[in-house]
């Protein structure tokens, strides 16, 4: 092996979060050349610290045979983090059959969630941003992603657990060589991904945002939730279900009436164009 090849391999293993983060400055088909020219265990230890979306973009790129490896030195909530955003249809589903039995009974169990739970209607494309980079590097990021963008941006700490978020306007009015942590908000609203549907409407944290970040058990950020979304499948619920639990859809009707009366007002301050929601002022 080249001397530079051993230096680059004693790098990923020495500092693999740090590579991931090099990685992710760097185009796809770059991430795909390196992730399949070193051993299985390496390239899922940089999977781990690559954003989920990253490694999903890389995980569908590559062969499914290779991408089972991989996924299979990987932790299985990451694995089925990963899985869950991969956009090619079937692909998951050919990866996890190449897969050991054992862990791809896992991943399955882990990507289940029950009916009428966040986990069936919160988006799996998202954006997020890591907590120690810079504006000028998460702005840099913002042009090149292809996932949708709202007003609100979360930030991820280690091992991908939710530690705040950014309005897009305070992105780009701060000074490019802040690190994110500096100027982030500490307290950022998120929901379970196990929570029923019809108790969230009442939240009192929809007056400031128009997504929540969808957190797993262990804090660990794996999806978003619309307040649209959520506002047309409790609609759902309260057309399908009349004669239900009255306590739970009397929060689902709360909720529609909220919100709507909220779209009203926002729509008659700005003459009916949407204007991006007020600062989050969970801080205060």
């Amino acid at each position: 092996m080249k001397a530079t090849n051993q230096l680059t391999l004693s790098f990923l293993r020495e500092h693999p979060a740090d590579a991931a983060q090099l990685l992710e400055k760097l185009p796809l088909d770059m991430h795909l050349s390196l992730l399949n020219a070193i051993a299985a265990e390496d390239a899922a230890s940089l999977l781990e610290h690559l954003l989920p979306t990253s490694a999903a973009a890389s995980i569908q790129a590559m062969d499914t045979e290779r991408a089972a490896l991989l996924l299979t030195y990987t932790p299985i909530q990451l694995a089925a983090r990963i899985l869950a955003a991969i956009k090619q249809a079937g692909m998951a589903q050919t990866i996890l059959n190449q897969m050991p039995k054992h862990n791809s009974q896992r991943i399955r169990q882990s990507l289940r969630h029950p009916a009428s739970t966040v986990g069936t209607m919160m988006e799996r494309d998202y954006f997020v941003l890591p907590i120690d980079i810079t504006v000028s590097e998460a702005i840099k990021r913002l042009e090149r992603s292809n996932n949708p963008i709202g007003n609100e941006i979360y930030i991820i700490g280690p091992e991908f657990k939710l530690v705040g978020m950014i309005e897009l306007d305070h992105l780009f009015k701060a000074h490019r060589q802040l690190l994110l942590r500096v100027i982030m908000h500490r307290h950022a609203p998120s929901v379970s991904v196990h929570a029923r549907i019809n108790r969230l409407l009442a939240r009192r944290e929809w007056q400031q945002v128009r997504s929540m970040a969808v957190v797993d058990i262990d804090g660990t950020v794996i999806g978003m939730l619309q307040y649209q979304t959520l506002l047309q499948a409790a609609g759902e619920m309260v057309q399908e279900n009349p004669a239900g639990d009255a306590f739970s859809g009397m929060l689902a009707i709360a909720g529609l009436y909220w919100v709507a009366i909220a779209e009203l007002v926002d729509a008659i301050l700005s003459g009916r164009i949407r204007k991006p929601p007020r600062p989050w002022k969970g801080d205060s």
